[in-house]
């Protein structure tokens, strides 16, 4: 449940908590054995609250990638593609080096593709939106697009952290330019 200022205090409290107890737990444990009672121990909160406001862990995953979605289309949707794509790669790049280990946690850890998938899907969306070359393609092109871009990049990063970001920000994002720029640009040119 997003919160947006008008609920009532105990509700606000009570999401907060739970905002935090998750935070807390991914930095320390992967998604898939995260726990809805371990969740609501940390929150100090009964599990049914908790599913007053969320089905399960993953509803709350989904709601904390779209929020992460939302900032980053903020930040990317003026970029045109494919012309600035090292500029959207870079900010894709540098964004998550600046979200913290939560974030970074919740990239990093899991098997949860299909989430990531559309909150990514989303993203790219917002940026190919005036896009006439993106938007020409057929449903099953953008969808190969937007997997390559969100593959390749996921896997770049995760690969830079696993090895402890020993290699300069600067230095993967030219990197991942490099692969990524004429495969992109040769499929929608």
């Amino acid at each position: 449940m997003k919160i947006t200022g008008n609920e009532d205090l105990r509700v606000q409290r009570t999401m907060s908590s739970i905002r935090e107890a998750f935070e807390k737990l991914i930095v320390d444990t992967d998604f898939e054995r995260m726990d809805v009672k371990v969740l609501c121990q940390e929150a100090m909160i009964n599990p049914k609250t908790f599913y007053r406001y969320y089905n399960g862990l993953d509803d709350l995953l989904i709601e904390i990638q779209q929020e992460m979605a939302e900032e980053f289309i903020k930040l990317v949707s003026k970029h045109k593609l494919p012309e600035e794509f090292d500029k959207l790669n870079r900010d894709f790049f540098t964004a998550l080096s600046l979200m913290g280990i939560t974030y970074e946690r919740i990239l990093m850890s899991g098997n949860f593709g299909y989430t990531r998938f559309k909150a990514i899907s989303k993203v790219l969306d917002a940026v190919f939106k005036d896009n006439n070359q993106y938007n020409a393609l057929d449903t099953f092109k953008k969808e190969v697009l937007i997997n390559f871009m969100n593959t390749t990049s996921l896997d770049i990063y995760r690969k830079w952290v696993d090895e402890g970001k020993k290699i300069p920000l600067k230095d993967i994002i030219d990197m991942s330019n490099a692969l990524m720029q004429s495969g992109m640009k040769g499929f929608i040119e």
